[in-house]
Parts: C-alpha cells; structure tokens; sequence
C-alpha cells in the first residue's frame, strides 16, 4: 500500500512540474499569440522570465527572453516586420517597466546593440514591445496589461 502512495505522489510531483513548464511556455509564446494575435515562432529555450504580481484580470507586466536556433524559426523571425531604427522613447519606456518588476542588468536588453522592435497597442492601453537581437538570436518579449 505505501509503495503504491509514494507512486501516486511521484506522478503528481513530475504532472506538477509538467503542468509548471508547460504554463511558463504557454505565458510567453502562446500567450503573444492568444493576447496579441502576434505569430511567433515557437522555442523551448527560454532563457529568462519575470512578471509582476498578476492582479485579479491578469494585468501586470511580464518580460520573457526567448532564443531561437533552428534556420527556419529565425527566418519566420526575419520575415515579421519589424521596425528598425532606434528608439530611445522606446528604450526609455521598458526600462522602466523593468525596473518595476526589479530584472537584474545581466537580464537586461542591450540596447547599446543593433536591434530591432515591434509595438503593439490595445485600446485599454495595455502595450506588447517585442526586442530582436538578430545577432544573438534573442527575443525580447515585455508585456503591459492594464
């Protein structure tokens, strides 16, 4: 009887860790999608991710650092449009957002490096800010719900 105890406890310990990556994965690609319908490739490899506190309506910010390393997801990368020119409003702006949620600087965007950005906007405000590091293959994704 025990060992059957310690085996239903194991399954539920690795569906919990399961369900734990799987919401984490689903927080920053699909959720650009769900939220933004934003089509970003997917990847595994998230590489960083913090958010505020959420509040009842899932508002709060979220900053998400994605790579990509397959040809063929960084050339869907290639193909989105992006804006090209820097932006220190822009800049300027997330930062402060990260600095609200407390990202460490070796967390930070380089913004001292070539990148790329998308904006996009909601009626109610809330804002998506989309960073690409060509060169590092590295995603950016900040999220302000209001």
């Amino acid at each position: 009887m025990e060992k059957k105890i310690k085996k239903v406890l194991l399954i539920l310990l690795i569906l919990f860790i399961i369900i734990i990556l799987y919401a984490k994965f689903v927080n920053s690609i699909v959720g650009v999608h769900i939220n933004w319908d934003v089509k970003l490739p997917y990847t595994t490899k998230i590489l960083h991710y913090e958010r505020t506190k959420v509040g009842l309506i899932g508002d709060g910010i979220s900053y998400t650092i994605v790579k990509y390393n397959s040809s063929r997801n960084i050339k869907k990368l290639n193909n989105m449009t992006w804006e090209i020119d820097k932006n220190i409003g822009l800049e300027n702006k997330i930062n402060e957002m990260l600095d609200r949620i407390g990202v460490e600087s070796i967390n930070r965007i380089d913004f001292d490096k070539q990148y790329k950005y998308y904006v996009k906007t909601k009626n109610d405000f809330s804002a998506l800010y989309l960073i690409y590091m060509e060169e590092e293959k590295l995603v950016y994704i900040i999220e302000n719900i209001l």
